[in-house]
């Protein structure tokens, strides 16, 4: 599992990164991008095995309102033998997973 989360307008709560981090084992890897005053807020979650897959790209928050009265939209693409929307998703996410201005959490 890939997790990026961001600094921009420091709205990720360090005590929701610390619980993900207890997770943290060799199946775990987090990352913080950087983004030096630049909009950095995507709402995207990525799941993946060898043969199936689905990516939801919405607005999704992951807090107590978006879950209980919030309006949140969300679209999930299912993975297809051939799908290139959601293999250049995959691509596209790691390109920033592992961008310069990326560091690993500890």
């Amino acid at each position: 599992m890939k997790i990026l989360t961001g600094d921009y307008l420091y709205v990720t709560q360090p005590k929701a990164i610390q619980k993900v981090l207890e997770l943290q084992g060799e199946n775990l890897e987090v990352r913080l991008w950087k983004s030096n005053g630049n909009a950095f807020h995507p709402k995207t979650y990525i799941f993946k095995n060898k043969e199936k897959g689905s990516l939801i790209v919405g607005s999704s928050n992951m807090s107590r309102s978006a879950y209980t009265t919030g309006v949140e939209w969300n679209l999930q693409i299912h993975r297809r033998a051939s799908n290139e929307s959601f293999d250049e998703s995959i691509e596209a996410f790691i390109e920033l997973f592992y961008a310069d201005n990326t560091e690993t959490m500890p």
